[in-house]
């Protein structure tokens, strides 16, 4: 492979579980941009949830020259890099099934994830059977990221840490899933996905859970198609979790979050 693909080659790498952080240690401009996402989640209306369902059933991260959102912004400065190693394969109506998949827990946020002391786990396990139709429970077994075109792949932590590591992010959701919201759903999600629970459907789990702590605050009203819109960023999203998982930095995600929303909520009309 030629061009900027060859100076990304890093074979395994292996993922260590991320410091769980606390509010106080974003900066100043994240936690104004989370408390943005946060007003923008809890005044979304009827119609933006019509409007992201349109939007949806036109399929956008499989058409993306026809989908209308400026997503540009989305992207970072090193998509071009990742895509060359990483060609998109998008799913259509991913989010559509997950709205459905939410829609059929019935339950609050706060009792799904810490009605017990395991609410987390007992959560996770859940949704990722409410998503597959099928009975889920918390891998036993390594699992991996599958490689990219230069043999790169990422080995996730151990399954023994799993549960310790579900129980700290049902601890830290009781703590600001009500009083910073955006930031507890950001930070579960991107949890989720560092110690990948589950042998498959980490990602439609950790976006479930993402919502459902939104919806706490919004309702019904909302959902964020966090799929399609990670599709259009041409990995912008992955590398932004990435930042947050392997540096501590947070801030490149928080801004991410902040124009996905802005982008489908606003739409040049709030």
């Amino acid at each position: 492979m030629s061009g900027p693909a060859k100076t990304l080659r890093y074979g395994r790498k292996i993922a260590p579980l991320f410091p769980i952080p606390a509010l106080d240690s974003i900066s100043r401009a994240g936690r104004g941009l989370l408390e943005q996402i946060d007003c923008l989640a809890g005044s979304a209306r009827e119609s933006d949830m019509h409007f992201i369902l349109q939007w949806l059933a036109k399929d956008p991260a499989n058409n993306p020259r026809t989908q209308p959102l400026p997503v540009a912004v989305l992207r970072h400065d090193l998509s071009e890099y990742f895509m060359a190693l990483s060609p998109p394969k998008s799913r259509p109506a991913r989010s559509l099934a997950e709205i459905g998949a939410l829609s059929a827990l019935s339950t609050s946020a706060r009792e799904l994830f810490t009605k017990t002391p395991d609410g987390m786990q007992q959560a996770v396990v859940r949704i990722a059977g409410t998503v597959s139709g099928d009975d889920a429970a918390l891998r036993s077994g390594p699992v991996r990221t599958t490689q990219d075109l230069a043999g790169n792949y990422v080995l996730y932590p151990p399954a023994a840490d799993v549960p310790a590591r579900l129980d700290a992010l049902g601890l830290f959701l009781e703590r600001y899933g009500t009083c910073a919201p955006s930031f507890a759903a950001m930070v579960v999600m991107n949890g989720i996905c560092n110690c990948h629970p589950i042998a498959d459907g980490n990602g439609r789990v950790s976006r479930i859970v993402f919502n459902a702590i939104l919806r706490e605050r919004a309702g019904t009203r909302f959902y964020l198609p966090l799929y399609e819109l990670a599709a259009l960023s041409d990995g912008g999203f992955t590398i932004r979790q990435r930042q947050a998982q392997y540096r501590g930095d947070w801030d490149p995600l928080i801004a991410y979050l902040f124009d996905a929303a802005r982008i489908v909520l606003c739409r040049g009309d709030r």
